[in-house]
């Protein structure tokens, strides 16, 4: 008998010893969250075109076994991606509208391959040299047509013959706070951080990392200065005395477009790491720039704004580093709000003035202009670019655009356009709020949320193909 009851109890350790074995086995899986995010960012960089850009929304674990990503689709819906760790499968479902089904549109689930086929695609290569990788298409290469590019004393291009002047001879010299940032750097950036929720009505305007310690990143909530570590913690911030917009980071300085009332205009200097304001700046280029629009004009709700900032090598030589600044002037009695000036334009300053002149006001040392056709208010994010020494612009869309990308190159007042391939423009709308480059292609886009009496972004993580 007790050998029976001991044959009985073996038998069932080791039906449990087996159970413990598998389920451990189980609990391991055969592929990892990291590689699962990668095959699925591979499989949606498909949606991303000349047009528009795909970008992830949000990755969690749902459940034990299923890795789940949200990604946002040019056309504005989303799709929801759930890859299974055990076996690799990936499926899609959608569209939804944020978390809803579109009832107007048949919701899909589809196949859309093993994790195991992506796995040595997915990881971040080095960022080729600066002048000959391209920012999202070859910008150098043959016209269309064989039609000889002309001379157009600096116009933008109106054709696709026209030459961006992108192989044209200019300095090389480095500028090591604007390097491309290291594989390592750009994989160890989060896929979104938090910006909080702030008590405003305003429009956020503007997003910035510190791209020396790669740790903090900046949130411009009109009102409110904000910054958060990569986890999504506030760190500091600062009430603003007026509008605050876009802003720029550049060798643990964080340069800010504030607007005021009285038609105060100025760029505000901060010190990245504590938040302390050591230098304003007022622009009376921009005064000006308004009275000679204002004359033009029959209407008394001329208003004018400055928004865009970034810092970049001149254009057409590279060979020294200036601050860039765009204007944007409007009707404020006109419905559409669509800007008053056929050319925007965008000031240029010179980096040392700005953060080591002592003077309270500085005039630009040239007005640029470049032709985006009709857009609202003026240019909303200027942000060079790691890569290709480009400087990209965004606005609030009118007409078929809501992103340019501004040619290095550009020798003269009136700035060139880089093509697309087919067109002079990309549409992605979410550039418009902010967004900041890293190189390879990766960039922060501001991604905001606007409640009844208070506002909130997140930076979102995206490669613009």
């Amino acid at each position: 008998m007790k050998k029976q009851v001991m044959k009985i109890v073996l038998s069932m350790l080791s039906v449990l010893c087996f159970i413990g074995i598998s389920m451990t086995a189980l609990a391991e899986h055969l592929y990892t969250e990291t590689e699962a995010s990668d095959a699925i960012e591979a499989i949606c960089e498909q949606f991303s075109t000349q047009g528009g850009v795909a970008f992830r929304q949000e990755a969690y674990m749902d459940g034990d076994d299923t890795f789940l990503v949200w990604f946002r689709w040019p056309t504005g819906f989303s799709g929801k991606y759930e890859a299974d760790l055990n076996t690799g499968e990936i499926y899609s479902t959608g569209p939804y509208w944020g978390r809803e089904v579109t009832n107007d549109l048949p919701l899909e689930t589809k196949y859309e391959g093993n994790i195991k086929d992506f796995i040595d695609i997915s990881d971040y290569e080095p960022a080729a040299e600066p002048e000959t990788k391209p920012p999202v298409q070859e910008t150098s290469q043959e016209p269309v047509t064989e039609a000889p590019a002309q001379e157009t004393s600096g116009n933008v291009p109106t054709d696709k013959t026209k030459d961006t002047g992108s192989d044209k001879q200019m300095s090389q010299t480095t500028f090591p706070g604007l390097a491309a940032k290291s594989a390592e750097e750009l994989a160890a950036l989060p896929n979104q951080v938090s910006g909080g929720t702030w008590p405003t009505k305003s429009k956020i305007q503007g997003v910035e990392c510190n791209t020396d310690t790669m740790n903090t990143v900046y949130f411009s909530y009109a009102k409110y200065l904000a910054a958060y570590s990569l986890s999504g913690e506030l760190q500091d911030s600062r009430e603003m005395e007026g509008y605050a917009c876009d802003m720029d980071y550049y060798d643990g300085h964080l340069l800010i477009t504030q607007r005021r009332k009285n038609s105060l205009f100025e760029i505000l200097v901060f010190d990245a790491d504590d938040l302390s304001q050591y230098r304003s700046i007022q622009l009376p280029d921009v005064n000006s720039l308004l009275s000679e629009d204002k004359m033009k004009c029959s209407s008394d709700k001329v208003k004018a704004c400055i928004d865009g900032i970034t810092i970049a090598p001149k254009f057409g030589t590279q060979d020294e580093l200036k601050v860039y600044v765009s204007y944007g002037v409007w009707d404020d009695a006109s419905e559409t709000l669509a800007c008053l000036r056929e050319n925007q334009i965008i000031l240029e300053y010179d980096l040392d003035d700005v953060l080591n002149a002592k003077v309270s006001e500085l005039s630009a040392e040239r007005r640029l202009q470049v032709n985006l056709g009709t857009i609202k208010f003026g240019i909303q994010s200027l942000e060079y670019d790691r890569d290709t020494r480009n400087i990209w612009c965004a606005v609030r869309k009118m007409g078929q655009y809501s992103l340019f990308c501004l040619d290095k190159a550009s020798d003269g007042t009136m700035l060139d356009l880089v093509w697309n391939g087919e067109n002079e423009g990309w549409d992605c709308d979410a550039a418009g709020d902010g967004m900041c480059s890293f190189g390879n292609s990766i960039f922060y886009l501001l991604i905001p949320d606007y409640q009844e009496e208070q506002t909130s972004g997140t930076a979102k993580k995206a490669k613009l193909q």
